[in-house]
């Protein structure tokens, strides 16, 4: 007891000196926090004062009293408030542990409670206030919209034998053409967004560009929307507002054709980083994207894909660095805050090594590792600073046992080196639970950059200011890069950092308890267990709209995403907030849900399907007046509720929940979502027509010309390739017929056969000419002419006035094997089989022929079936069935290896049958006449199944026989999509867009439009529904006039 009592005081003496220590360290943090929070500050009241100023000089906008009221005061608060600051600014900056630290905290945060409640006053009251007056008139600035790169990089663009140098010397070279590809070979994180950059800090760049330099940030989670939305960024950042406001609901081939207008006059470095091969994208984007750019202006990409080389004139290639080169040393040392030339002991130097042997070569690694050296450092005396390395190490060495089954390949030990950087940080601060809160970030997306506002929900923090110092905590040690935008701080990861932490995750099996807690966050406890929850009704902190469909179907939370998706009050803002990408967007995740067996909502495919369509037809009219957003859609979805028991439940919500007053539709007064998908523009009249996967392509001829179009229907995107001719071969080439046209199979050339006997190579990229043959066999004989190339271009079947058919070489020009003999009358169409062997002929003495191709004997008797010449044939992929159509209006299927009819005759054309396909999985066949329709069949029993009322004298189907492209006479294709069972309505449009146009149909215009005769094939028979071309004016005053009475809802004045 008396050992006790002596003990007691002196436990209190430590406990005393151990408060005193924490309080002197916690001063210290306090100190710190309180001078980033006065910068922070500093800026935010800026950006108030300059806001306040604008909105009271303006002359575009008018502000109600009330309104004017309120921002003077605001103003009076604001103005006190920067007094304020600037008198505490120097006691902040020179404030000592040993000082009350706390009221100075206390005062910074009263004002910024007030910085945040005058932006949200701003974003609350003033924007909705402006946006609904006229728009003001845009003006271009020229601006760097490049990021800032971290700090202590190693960048030398004065050197031409650096990467950074040729990327400088490239950008500056007049000679070199407008494009240059900037290659990451074989991985990420080797310094080539860095290198890009940095160029923004170059004199000599920003002098040659005065446009501006302006960057576009992609990623592997890149879609169309971000491109667009990339675009759209740059031109407001420019002085652009209203135009990127239009830009955003844009396709995007418009989008850049309206900044190609915004851009014209301006010489503008663009820099387009990390482009991927995904989601549609592909090099005809790259295509579209230089469209942007003057005859001055230049564009830089960065990739890690070698099919985008081929839209480059200059190609700069990155790679890791020699492990232990000068290099790698410089940038490491560089990062930990050393010279190149600094001494280390001989424990820290073999530290050194070991940290370079991990870091292989890898710029981010090196980065990581050397931020987390420094943040050692800085707790560490003069004479300790460098035991940093050793002490770095050995927590690489000594990390968490599950980490050892992070592996990423090619990335070496970079998941322990952010491991052990994570360490770092809990070391310097165990309350700031950074490995828990690095693991969160795996709910982000590629390249996604999120704000505070939402950082505070997913890290549980008190406030703004705490997740904001875990941001700086990251930044510090190289893990994440922080921005600032508007008075926010946001967060972004390098991909291959969100790959790790996704995978640290994973490992953990926390990833699916991560997104719960974040869906959580956003939820009323009380009303989760309920699946009706109103997320439109939920403040918007510019993440959760964007991603709660992804969220919940990471969460399985089915019931509650295809509850969403059914409220046309969610359709509504999305498409109104964030237009039409938003919409597919959120659709694509309950597509995909249904398209899932395992939930039961396979019904619900087909709605979600038609109200993605309609949306996209409404979208133009809706980007002008968000009003009409609920009679658009209501308009256009009509039809589809008569036959879809989930479309009628969405349209019969709009009527209850649509603001009064509003128009509401009747039948037929819009245009129904229907299969015609797109209309394809290209330069002259087709003439031939391939679909491979995605990708349409056509071959045109003009009177100036001829040349081949390559249509991507996932972006929208149409290249168009001229083939380009010196005048002296226009006499023997352009002059005569060119009969017919392939791809050749490397995919970078096309093939072309004239009707004098040549053969001509073209490239793809150039359109210029690679290579010409002659045929002599075939210019010797009289009559001969060109009529089939086989899939890969490399044989082409021709014809003579002697009924026979010969195969030849494309590249030398020889005849392959005997002439083909067997037809008595005309040879009028061949095909070829995939595999070149098999040539399939059609004639006007009504037969079909099977033919190897290259021993000329006929593999079956001649296919006896039509009653009238025979003009089109075609093969399955599988060379299992043989396609003909004929004069006698019939289309036939026959066996490969029998020559059986496999179907009876396929009858429903009432005039000739011009072309066919079939589909390559050989389940769909289509079918274009003379009668003006197109028809798909089923290939196994020749049942009817879709009919499309348009001239077709070309068609093509896809693999799967979901898409079918038609060729008219003019110089339109239409791309069609059959999948989903629909019946095909088109409209007659005034002027052929790249897409589809929504028919405009506002409050106060007119507007006349007319649906093609409609037809619907069921169980063999056909119905035929026909409507009238009508006229419709829609006006809204005290009366409405010209409506019929079932139109007007009730409420509506």
């Amino acid at each position: 007891m008396e050992y006790v009592a002596l003990v007691a005081p002196v436990v209190k003496v430590v406990e005393k000196l151990e408060a005193i220590v924490n309080r002197y360290y916690e001063r210290g943090d306090i100190i710190e926090d309180n001078r980033r929070q006065l910068g922070r500050l500093i800026r935010q009241y800026a950006e108030a004062a300059e806001i306040l100023r604008q909105l009271e000089t303006s002359k575009h906008f008018e502000i109600d009293r009330v309104t004017s009221a309120r921002l003077r005061l605001f103003k009076i608060d604001l103005e006190e408030d920067g007094k304020t600051l600037e008198q505490w600014k120097e006691p902040i900056n020179k404030a000592k542990r040993t000082k009350r630290v706390r009221r100075m905290k206390d005062v910074l945060d009263e004002c910024e409670a007030r910085s945040k409640e005058f932006f949200e006053f701003l974003n609350d009251k003033i924007s909705p206030m402006l946006s609904s007056q006229p728009m003001r008139q845009d003006y271009y600035k020229a601006r760097n919209t490049v990021p800032r790169n971290p700090p202590r990089l190693i960048l030398n663009y004065n050197r031409s034998d650096t990467c950074e140098g040729k990327l400088k010397d490239a950008v500056l070279c007049k000679e070199q053409g407008q494009v240059v590809a900037v290659l990451a070979c074989g991985q990420g994180g080797v310094g080539k967004t860095c290198a890009l950059r940095g160029l923004a800090g170059e004199t000599e760049v920003k002098s040659a560009f005065p446009g501006g330099l302006l960057y576009i940030q992609l990623g592997n989670d890149a879609t169309m929307k971000s491109i667009v939305e990339g675009i759209a960024t740059v031109v407001d950042k420019t002085g652009g507002e209203q135009l990127a406001k239009s830009i955003r609901e844009m396709p995007l081939a418009k989008a850049a054709e309206k900044a190609s207008d915004w851009f014209c006059a301006h010489t503008c470095l663009f820099l387009v980083d990390d482009i991927w091969r995904v989601n549609g994208i592909d090099s005809g984007v790259l295509t579209t994207l230089e469209s942007m750019m003057n005859e001055k202006s230049r564009m830089i990409y960065t990739s890690r894909d070698e099919r985008f080389l081929n839209r480059a004139h200059t190609r700069i290639e990155f790679r890791k660095k020699d492990t232990h080169g000068e290099l790698s040393r410089r940038m490491l040392m560089k990062h930990a805050g050393y010279d190149a030339e600094c001494d280390l002991s001989e424990e820290n130097k073999n530290a050194f090594e070991a940290i370079l042997d991990m870091c292989d070569g890898l710029p981010l690694a090196h980065g990581i590792a050397g931020s987390s050296v420094w943040n050692i450092s800085r707790t560490k005396s003069a004479e300790q600073k460098q035991d940093a390395w050793s002490k770095f190490h050995q927590g690489i060495l000594s990390h968490r046992n599950d980490m050892y089954d992070v592996t990423m390949e090619g990335y070496g030990k970079l998941p322990k080196i952010v491991d052990a950087s994570l360490e770092v940080l809990e070391r310097c601060n165990s309350r700031g639970r950074y490995c828990e809160r690095f693991r969160a970030l795996c709910v982000l997306q590629k390249q996604e950059k999120v704000s505070t506002r939402m950082l505070q929900k997913l890290w549980d923090t008190e406030n703004l200011a705490d997740a904001e110092r875990v941001v700086d905590r990251f930044k510090e040690v190289s893990i994440a890069q922080k921005r600032e935008d508007g008075g926010l701080v946001y967060i972004q990861l390098h991909d291959i950092v969100l790959d790790i932490a996704t995978r640290m995750a994973e490992g953990r099996s926390e990833r699916h308890k991560i997104f719960r807690d974040l869906v959580y966050s956003y939820t009323p406890p009380l009303r989760w267990g309920d699946t009706s929850f109103e997320w439109w009704e939920t403040e918007d902190d510019g993440y959760i709209h964007d991603n709660v469909c992804r969220l919940l179907w990471n969460t399985g939370h089915a019931c509650q995403l295809m509850w969403l998706l059914s409220k046309p009050q969610w359709i509504a803002k999305r498409f109104v907030k964030k237009g039409i990408y938003a919409v597919e967007q959120d659709l694509k995740h309950g597509i995909a849900l249904a398209e899932n067996g395992n939930y039961g909502y396979a019904k619900h495919k087909e709605h979600l399907d038609m109200v993605g369509r309609a949306a996209r037809l409404a979208h133009t009219t809706v980007a002008t007046n968000p009003r009409e957003v609920w009679f658009q859609l209501h308009g256009r979805l009509l039809l589809h509720a008569t036959k879809c028991e989930q479309t009628k439940k969405f349209v019969e919500e709009i009527e209850k929940c649509a603001p009064r007053p509003w128009v509401k539709g009747s039948l037929g007064i819009l245009e129904a979502p229907g299969a015609a998908e797109e209309i394809i523009k290209h330069p002259g009249i087709a003439t031939s027509i391939r679909v491979e996967d995605d990708e349409t392509w056509i071959f045109w001829r003009s009177d100036g010309g001829m040349g081949v179009s390559k249509h991507t229907r996932t972006s929208g995107v149409c290249d168009h390739h001229p083939l380009v001719m010196k005048e002296e071969d226009k006499p023997r080439l352009l002059d005569v017929d060119c009969e017919t046209f392939a791809k050749m199979g490397d995919r970078r050339s096309f093939v072309t056969a004239h009707s004098n006997g040549r053969i001509v190579t073209w490239n793809r990229d150039t359109g210029e000419m690679e290579r010409e043959v002659e045929c002599l066999g075939y210019i010797s004989h009289a009559g001969w002419r060109f009529i089939g190339f086989s899939c890969d271009g490399t044989r082409v079947a021709s014809t003579s006035s002697q009924d026979d058919i010969r195969v030849w070489d494309t590249c030398s020009g020889e005849a392959m094997g005997a002439p083909l003999v067997g037809h008595t009358a005309r040879v009028t169409c061949v095909a070829f089989s995939c595999n070149r062997n098999v040539l399939v002929s059609g004639s006007d003495d009504k037969t079909v022929c099977v033919w190897n191709a290259q021993s000329g004997e006929a593999l079956t008797p001649r296919l006896v079936g039509h009653i009238d010449e025979v003009w089109c044939v075609a093969v399955s992929a599988d060379g299992k069935r043989i396609v003909s159509g004929s004069d006698d209006k019939t289309v036939r299927v026959w066996n490969a290896q029998s020559g059986e009819a496999l179907t009876p005759p396929l009858a429903g054309h009432i005039d000739e049958v011009w072309c066919v396909a079939v589909s390559a999985d050989g389940t769909r066949i289509v079918s274009g006449s003379r009668d003006e329709t197109v028809r798909v069949w089923n290939a196994e029993d020749g049942r009817p199944m879709f009919v499309l009322e348009c001239e077709a004298t070309r068609v093509a189907v896809d693999a799967h026989g979901s898409k079918v492209v038609t060729v008219s006479r003019r110089d339109v294709s239409s791309l069609w999509d059959v999948s989903s069972g629909e019946c095909a309505m088109t409209s007659t449009h005034a002027a052929w867009q790249p897409t589809v146009a929504a028919l405009d149909l506002s409050w106060s215009q007119v507007q006349s439009w007319k649906f093609a005769g409609q037809r619907e094939v069921r169980d063999g028979g056909e119905a035929d529904h026909c409507w009238p071309r009508v006229n419709a004016r829609l006006q809204i005053s005290t009366v409405v006039t010209c409506i019929s009475p079932a139109i007007l809802t009730e409420g509506a004045e």
